[in-house]
């Protein structure tokens, strides 16, 4: 077995230095550079930057930032996988975004504010290798959201590049397998040249600008949102990038009116035998393949005029199109609901009020929540999860009027049978208090045809 590696390993020096050789010529004579493609091979001058081992079979380098706090939850994830694969794959932490300096700096701000991360100054580096302040990997994978993942094989070859929720042992172990996971590939430099432009709409001056809207399927970049308003030349665009369905009616049937006008702020009903084909699967390693069938890009091009009323085309459309894709529509309708209703007392605000504004903490648990000057919204998240039940058709309401971004200072215990006693005793020292009543209210729902 000893012999098969060492064999392994040379034919993988060799590969890697006449390919080297090849290439280095035409290196010297490019004048810019430009993104890498699955199968090109990463320059000498930035392989050489990556930390790496002879046995190293796969690498990840995982593109982060200190202002992305999903990067940042995602490092002990990474670390245990660098430690399950350990001496074949190399887990190498890339911000091409900030300095050291500033890394440092925003670390030891971020922790004071929330702790929950464990991750104190300096401690984001205490296991895995990393690379800061090289613009370079910017412009060979530009990154238009973090994480980005590019994986590449023990030769610096361009295998894969993902979201970070792909990084899982069970792709990690096909692709050293020489399998071929399914993945789909993350193309943020594509997503930026859609924001430049219609995906549909004519490039060329000589055609004149017709009216559209159209779906399509799954495209290969990061799901996002864009606007466009052209009163020049008489038409306004509105492009929404690879949204699941239930996402498209959310956003279709989002209030037109109102402090929520289009924010998706609904509750949602599904009353569809896909109830749990359309929700996202929980096992990360099917969720690409959900995405390919379950996520789809919508563009809507219209005359400027109308471009108040182009939600009622939107609505139209999801109907229409998914009615024929999987026999479902969606439609407001008044129903009763039972809620959970959080209220106020009279001097609510005062109890809640924080006036430190030198330290900020927001620390969510499944069982816990602890808000240190941090925003009253989070509370309302954190009730929202832990007390909506759709099966049973219990919901969660804020009626306390309290200022969604007010700072306040809360802590809250669970227990895992979700006793709402305890929960009430406690809401009770902030003079704020839980019923169960019946609301009639619009809601969005999804059913069968």
């Amino acid at each position: 077995m000893k012999d098969i590696n060492f064999f392994k390993s040379i034919t993988c020096v060799l590969f890697c230095t006449l390919f080297s050789l090849k290439n280095s010529k035409a290196a010297t004579v490019q004048d810019s550079i430009r993104p890498l493609q699955i199968g090109d091979v990463l320059p000498d001058s930035v392989w050489s930057l990556i930390p790496k081992e002879t046995s190293t079979e796969l690498i990840i380098l995982d593109f982060w930032s200190t202002y992305c706090s999903a990067c940042l939850e995602a490092v002990p994830h990474m670390e245990n996988l660098a430690r399950q694969f350990k001496g074949r794959l190399n887990v190498v932490l890339v911000n091409p975004f900030e300095l050291k300096k500033q890394i440092d700096t925003r670390m030891a701000a971020t922790y004071k504010r929330k702790s929950s991360y464990g991750l104190a100054m300096g401690d984001i580096f205490r296991q895995l290798p990393h690379i800061e302040g090289h613009p370079i990997f910017l412009q060979l994978f530009p990154a238009n959201s973090v994480p980005h993942h590019v994986w590449l094989d023990g030769c610096g070859k361009v295998l894969y590049i993902t979201d970070g929720h792909n990084a899982t042992p069970a792709h990690v172990t096909s692709v050293l397998n020489k399998k071929q996971p399914e993945m789909a590939l993350k193309n943020d430099y594509l997503f930026h040249e859609l924001n430049r432009k219609p995906v549909l709409l004519p490039a060329s001056e000589l055609v004149p600008t017709f009216y559209y809207s159209a779906f399509i399927p799954f495209c290969r970049f990061s799901s996002s949102g864009t606007a466009q308003l052209d009163s020049a030349k008489g038409f306004f665009r509105n492009s929404t990038y690879n949204l699941d369905v239930i996402s498209h009616f959310l956003r279709a049937f989002a209030p037109d009116k109102g402090p929520n006008k289009g924010t998706g702020m609904l509750y949602l009903i599904l009353n569809t035998n896909l109830k749990d084909s359309l929700n996202q699967p929980t096992n990360m390693d099917l969720y690409d393949a959900w995405r390919k069938r379950y996520c789809f890009t919508y563009e809507i091009v219209w005359p400027y005029k109308e471009k108040d009323n182009w939600r009622d085309k939107y609505r139209h459309d999801l109907n229409d199109f998914f009615g024929r894709e999987f026999g479902i529509i969606g439609q407001i309708e008044r129903r009763e609901l039972s809620f959970y209703v959080l209220k106020a007392k009279k001097n609510a605000l005062k109890a809640l009020l924080s006036t430190n504004g030198s330290v900020n903490r927001t620390n969510i648990q499944d069982d816990s929540l602890t808000l240190v000057h941090s925003a009253f919204r989070n509370m309302d998240t954190f009730l929202s999860k832990r007390l909506t039940d759709d099966d049973k058709g219990l919901y969660f309401l804020d009626e306390t009027d309290l200022d969604a971004e007010t700072f306040v200072n809360v802590n809250l215990q669970m227990d895992n049978r979700g006793h709402l006693a305890a929960l009430s005793q406690q809401l009770k020292r902030y003079n704020l208090y839980l019923v169960k009543e019946k609301r009639k209210l619009d809601v969005l729902v999804i059913k069968d045809r």
